[in-house]
């Protein structure tokens, strides 16, 4: 059993076992630090500290599939000829917040305004050609696991006396190591609990630290939606308080400095006043655009069809009664088509628009680049919107359950004055070659 200096670098103690798989897929048991009852501490390789950090993400601990992908890319770069600090620091990035989870942080993060305060588009950079600003870590540095299973904060950090040592050996000294100016934002109770912790003690300013976003985790569906405005406050189930929603957004946009004001009763989203891209509520009743209305303002519809003839596409004719609008337009190796929907989203200044499942995968990268854009996530997945009336997707077949009806995923589109967002979401489309 090790137990690690403070803030000390373990890799040459386990490159050995690290190198072999066997050990690897093993390392609940190759590669155990320390153990308190019930509790283990296991290696893994997120040791890696980027000093110059402008963000730094703080989860929990690392759970056991994201140990396994850190010690195999830590493996495969150290036989590829990487140093140890080459290596450490691909693991970490590698292995960081994947998958849905990372979905959900990204439009979490963007919709609070933190890509501006940072010099980037999109938080979606920080994984990827701009992870240089970003440091991602961890309140338990090392994997810790309960009966074998991964940790899910019980019993408490700051009441464990070895897992409040955690902190104090590690993630204090590693945060004193980063940039003053840096944004801290933890993912969870026990993550933001540690941080006050730390506060307390002096080692990061309370200022810098920005907590209330929903936990990106799949099984904060509906929370994350509310946050995001994505589902009204009448359509939440009793588990979700959206007053305690709207003072933490409120409280992070104040604190990045943000303009902003909220009322959800009439426009169930944080609206920026200084933003020229977003109608208030009074001027759209000043531009007669009531919240009972059933069907989709004429002015709003012919914002829709300028901005889809700028990008080459075509809006076919229909009945201003039906759901959807279908727009048309030259895929790649096919011709494709996607939905705006016209009953809903519009009254709260959004667009809804369904895209063919395999055309959404193969852009979202680029969308949550850019920003024009947030996919409807539910269940930690984006969201499957079902309609009889998406013909051109022809994929009723493959309809999931009982339902039997063409799908596609669904996504948010802020609109304006001036229909910007949409546009750059159009031309996204209609550039794939």
């Amino acid at each position: 059993m090790i137990i690690p200096p403070a803030s000390a670098v373990l890799l040459p103690e386990f490159r050995d076992r690290l190198l072999d798989p066997e050990a690897r897929r093993n390392f609940k048991q190759s590669m155990v630090m320390e153990r308190a009852e019930r509790l283990s501490v296991c290696y893994a390789a997120f040791e890696h500290i980027n000093r110059k950090a402008k963000v730094v993400l703080i989860g929990l601990t690392p759970g056991e599939q994201q140990a396994l992908r850190a010690n195999k890319a830590v493996a495969e770069q150290l036989s590829a000829g990487a140093s140890d600090q080459e290596a450490l620091e691909a693991a970490k990035v590698f292995a960081s917040f994947s998958g849905p989870m990372r979905a959900n942080l990204v439009a979490l993060l963007d919709s609070i305004g933190l890509p501006e305060k940072v010099g980037i588009e999109s938080t979606d950079q920080l994984f990827g050609e701009r992870s240089d600003l970003c440091h991602f870590t961890s309140a338990l540095r090392y994997p810790v696991f309960v009966d074998n299973k991964n940790y899910s904060g019980s019993p408490s950090i700051l009441k464990h006396p070895m897992l409040k040592r955690m902190v104090d050996d590690h993630l204090a000294k590693e945060l004193k190591q980063i940039d003053g100016n840096a944004w801290y934002i933890p993912l969870g109770r026990e993550s933001a609990q540690a941080l006050g912790y730390l506060t307390a003690k002096g080692v990061i300013p309370e200022a810098r630290i920005l907590d209330g976003l929903p936990h990106p985790s799949g099984a904060n569906a509906e929370r994350i939606a509310y946050f995001l405005g994505q589902k009204e406050r009448g359509s939440l189930s009793g588990k979700t308080n959206p007053d305690t929603l709207d003072k933490a957004k409120l409280k992070l946009m104040e604190k990045l400095g943000k303009d902003s004001f909220m009322d959800r009763n009439k426009t169930e989203k944080v609206i920026n006043k200084d933003s020229q891209q977003v109608l208030s509520f009074k001027k759209r009743e000043a531009d007669g655009k009531r919240s009972t209305e059933k069907v989709m303002p004429t002015q709003i519809e012919s914002g829709i069809i300028d901005s889809v003839r700028k990008s080459n596409m075509a809006a076919l004719d229909g009945s201003p009664k039906r759901h959807e609008l279908e727009v048309r337009f030259k895929g790649v190796g096919r011709e494709e088509s996607l939905y705006i929907n016209r009953k809903s989203y519009w009254r709260k200044d959004q667009l809804k628009i369904t895209l063919r499942p395999g055309l959404s995968e193969s852009v979202s990268e680029e969308i949550l680049r850019s920003g024009c854009a947030t996919p409807i996530i539910l269940k930690g997945e984006q969201r499957e919107t079902y309609s009889s009336n998406f013909t051109a997707f022809n994929n009723r077949k493959d309809a999931k359950g009982s339902k039997n009806e063409h799908f596609g995923h669904a996504w948010l589109v802020s609109i304006g004055d001036d229909f910007t967002k949409l546009g750059e979401f159009l031309k996204i489309l209609s550039s794939r070659k």
